[in-house]
């Protein structure tokens, strides 16, 4: 009990660290963290945020899931939930949320399974300006990493038709909870629960 109330105090007594603090809502990389935090306390950089996060982690208060990777490390707080859950792989999450294109084939694939790569930039084309050969680029990033798998082909010859696999699946719902604006992650009634 002594050692909550220190750190919950110790979490209190910097404007950074609570501002991380608060915004650390769902599993976050450093850098989704940096972004949210700078609501809070515009001045915070991210090294603050890595430096934060290492001191969290020292006093269990956060865990990494994938620890191993170098980049994309993916946070969240120790007692929310373990990172020997068998429904997502850490590494490809962390794979998927590094790269904007990829995060938005994967999302325009969830919105309408069995699509070509020409239909699936048509899609991301709406909120995202990409071109072809990056959505292409993108799909095979997610097959090698089995996220994504080719179904067919499509109306036209040697044109490959995409769905989504379990592990796409369950990578895409959690994407869903995943939001880039700061002040709905500042909302106290959203939050993530793995």
């Amino acid at each position: 009990m002594v050692q909550l109330e220190s750190d919950s105090n110790w979490l209190k007594r910097g404007r950074q660290r609570s501002a991380v603090a608060q915004v650390l809502r769902r599993p976050m990389t450093p850098s989704e963290i940096w972004r949210s935090a700078r609501a809070i306390a515009p001045r915070i950089q991210l090294r603050d945020v890595w430096f934060i996060l290492r001191q969290m982690e020292q006093r269990k208060l956060v865990t990494c899931f994938n620890p191993k990777e170098l980049n994309g490390k993916i946070y969240h707080w120790s007692a929310a939930s373990s990172p020997s859950s068998p429904a997502v792989n850490w590494h490809r999450y962390a794979h998927v949320v590094r790269g904007k294109n990829r995060r938005m084939v994967l999302l325009a694939l969830v919105q309408r399974d069995r699509q070509s790569a020409s239909q699936i930039r048509r899609a991301v084309n709406e909120r995202h300006p990409v071109s072809l050969n990056s959505v292409i680029r993108a799909l095979k990033d997610l097959c090698s990493f089995r996220l994504v798998a080719v179904v067919g082909e499509g109306k036209k010859r040697g044109q490959k038709v995409y769905r989504l696999t379990a592990d796409g699946r369950r990578i895409s719902e959690l994407l869903a909870h995943r939001t880039d604006s700061p002040q709905s992650l500042l909302n106290p009634t959203v939050s993530f629960s793995p």
